[in-house]
Parts: C-alpha cells; structure tokens; sequence
C-alpha cells in the first residue's frame, strides 16, 4: 500500500461516498472504486460494506482509518512547520547560526515524525493481519456451523421418514399427556387424522 491508496481510502471512509472523496482528491470516481478495491484485494480484507448508497466502515476498515487519520495529521503538521519555517528563514537569512540552529530543529521534528510514522505503519500491518486472521477464523465457523445444520436437518428427515412410515403406531408424549406428535400408522390405529390427534390428550 502506497501513500495515495491510503488517502483514497482515508477520503472515502471520511465522508463516506466514492464521489465526496473523487471530488477532495480532484480524481474520478472510477480511480476512487479501483483504489478501493485493490487495497481490500492486497489485504484479502473488506474495509467497507455498503449501506443504501453509503459506505461503512468495517472492523478493519475502523482501524484502519484510525491510523491513517493520525498519519495524515502529522502531515499536515509538518507542513505547517514548514511553512512558518520558511518565513523565519527569509527573516534570519543574514544570520546563519540562527539558521543552522532552525533547521537542525526541523530535522529533529521530521525524525520524529518519521519514526512515529513507522510505528504506526507497523501497527496498522499488525492490526489488519489480525483482523484478516479473525475474518477467515469465523468464515470457517461459519462453515462448519452450515455443514453440521445440513447434517443435521439431514438426520432429523431420515428419523422423520422411519417415524412416519414405521409400521406400528407412534406418539409423542408429553408429562401430561398431550399428544406432541403421531405417525401415520397412529392415526390409522384410532381411526382419526394425524392432524386432529397432535395436541389433544391420550386416554
């Protein structure tokens, strides 16, 4: 991921709309949707769901967005820096120790900005990774869960058929009594539909 992808990702997160954030970045909204999609492609990791024509954040995209916010805002405030730089330096120009002095100051703070910068691409990957590893966790759930529903509804119509079909008569009781269910043959035996027998009591 490249610094343009992540402001097209910041921009769209932030105002939540492909041509709001085609509009901010003077690009068409075809770049935008491209930029999107081959950042979530890069990551195998959905930053954004859809909700009516607004964009929503993700888990991942929510962290990611976080970070992203804080490294453009060290951004613009190194920008600032600069430029309140560059008119001290048209004032002290004469003075070269004043303007060694100033400029070493600058390259302390773009240092710093450097290595938290760094800090927080290192946790941004950190946190995406986890995220991708959680997402492909419950998509396996997820399909475990349907294979044993499957298996599942499976058993209960083959238990259904022989309960059914069974060549002697069945019901289903409860503590008091009351017919839960009843199979064909039951209802054959006491001369009375399956349908009529399910809730009323057996003497």
């Amino acid at each position: 991921m490249n610094i343009n992808q992540l402001k097209i990702f910041y921009y769209t997160a932030k105002y939540g709309s492909l041509s709001a954030a085609a509009d901010a970045l003077y690009i068409t909204q075809p770049a935008v949707s491209k930029g999107i999609q081959r950042l979530e492609e890069y990551y195998e990791i959905k930053f954004f769901n859809r909700a009516g024509k607004k964009l929503v954040l993700t888990d991942a995209g929510e962290a990611l967005y976080d970070m992203a916010e804080k490294i453009f805002g060290v951004e613009s405030q190194a920008e600032e820096i600069i430029r309140a730089l560059r008119g001290e330096i048209n004032t002290v120009i004469g003075d070269k120790n004043v303007l060694l002095v100033r400029l070493k100051e600058v390259e302390d703070v773009l240092r710093q900005q450097h290595e938290a910068l760094e800090q927080m691409y290192n946790e941004r990957t950190e946190l995406v990774d986890e995220l991708r590893q959680h997402q492909m966790e419950l998509e396996l759930q997820a399909k475990d869960l349907s294979l044993a529903r499957e298996t599942s509804e499976q058993n209960r119509q083959k238990y259904q058929d022989l309960y059914d079909y069974a060549p002697v008569g069945y019901l289903t009781l409860d503590r008091d009594g009351v017919i839960l269910d009843a199979n064909r043959t039951a209802g054959w035996m006491l001369a009375e539909d399956r349908d009529k027998l399910i809730g009323s009591h057996f003497h």
